[in-house]
């Protein structure tokens, strides 16, 4: 079941630029097993404390009630949260991820217009799982080739995009925008639209992943489906 309503919020912040710019003095390292693209900062938890607080609370206040007055409330939660920095060719990969809800914030240069957003999708209503055959298993494979090198061959950015086609329909596409948070469940199928920019600059983003949450109040859709009809 969906945790959260898909939620786009421009202007999130109030001093974007300065968030960014403390991003690109930070030290990346790529994942060792090539299991996401590009390279991340370490933890927002260890780097800043105080500024992990606040970017957790101020996200996770969409969703459910964090203060009551000056008073924080007893919201437990745990989030991974990083810089990301992509500079691959090609388009994302179409994946879930294994949390409850996943939070992305973008900071690329506010004067690109190349889509670097985010895709949403679902499954074809004739397909039960995504891979059924040995070559639509060894076709995913080789996405550990393309986050691990950055490259990508027409030959199989093509076959990606057939595949795709035949097997996911597209929900919505939300394009990237400077200081643009976008926040969807987990469960749902999403992938990157393009890896790299119009000026050779960084996708950079603030990615957040939701792993547990306890509120005395259930999430947005958990809450809402409790209402009965008499």
């Amino acid at each position: 079941m969906n945790s959260i309503p898909i939620t786009i919020i421009d202007d999130f912040l109030e001093n974007p630029k300065t968030l960014r710019d403390y991003a690109l003095k930070l030290n990346y390292t790529p994942n060792p097993d090539s299991t996401w693209p590009g390279t991340r900062s370490d933890s927002i938890d260890v780097l800043n404390p105080g500024l992990f607080r606040y970017l957790s609370y101020k996200i996770l206040s969409l969703f459910v009630p964090v203060r009551k007055g000056p008073e924080i409330l007893n919201t437990g939660f745990k989030c991974q949260m990083n810089f990301q920095i992509i500079e691959s060719e090609g388009s994302g990969w179409i994946h879930q991820d294994p949390n409850i809800f996943t939070s992305i914030l973008y900071l690329n240069d506010e004067k690109d217009s190349t889509n670097c957003g985010t895709s949403l999708y679902s499954l074809k209503p004739n397909i039960v799982f995504p891979y059924l055959s040995q070559d639509d298993i060894n076709l995913s494979l080789q996405r550990i080739d393309h986050y691990k090198t950055g490259k990508i061959s027409k030959d199989l950015e093509t076959q990606k995009n057939h595949f795709n086609k035949k097997t996911y329909d597209k929900l919505l596409d939300i394009p990237n925008k400077f200081n643009r948070l976008i926040s969807f469940s987990s469960e749902m199928f999403h992938s990157a639209n393009l890896y790299s920019n119009s000026f050779n600059t960084p996708r950079l983003t603030l990615i957040c992943f939701w792993d547990f949450i306890h509120s005395d109040l259930l999430l947005p859709i958990p809450r809402s489906k409790r209402i009965p009809m008499i």
